[in-house]
């Protein structure tokens, strides 16, 4: 059976949404999704682009937004005590962890935490 990758960073709060709507997706997309620890960070840089965090506008507006889709689902979402952080430790505890199943455990933990 075909799956669906997700690309995780615990550092994205958009990540933190996706991954509260994993059933509703492999409901709706009828496959099952493997997460995929990805740095975010390492992918901005190999295009030249700066996250949006880095940006005082850009994060106030993430932030905003997430809060907002957050209290449509009926989520409760307070933010990291500081943004952007280093995610490399809870990637490499994902990374670690090869079963498509134990990271299905560990990433939605490890980016609730963050």
């Amino acid at each position: 059976m075909p799956c669906i990758f997700c690309y995780v960073d615990p550092v994205s709060p958009y990540a933190w949404l996706a991954l509260h709507a994993l059933g509703r997706i492999e409901q709706a997309a009828g496959a099952p999704v493997e997460l995929v620890p990805v740095l975010f960070a390492g992918l901005l840089k190999s295009h030249g682009n700066i996250g949006p965090a880095e940006l005082p506008a850009k994060r106030r507006y993430v932030f905003r937004d997430v809060m907002r889709e957050a209290a449509r689902r009926g989520l409760p979402f307070a933010g990291p005590p500081g943004h952007p952080f280093s995610p490399l430790l809870a990637l490499r505890a994902c990374t670690a962890v090869a079963e498509p199943a134990g990271r299905r455990t560990l990433m939605p933990a490890l980016t609730s935490a963050c």
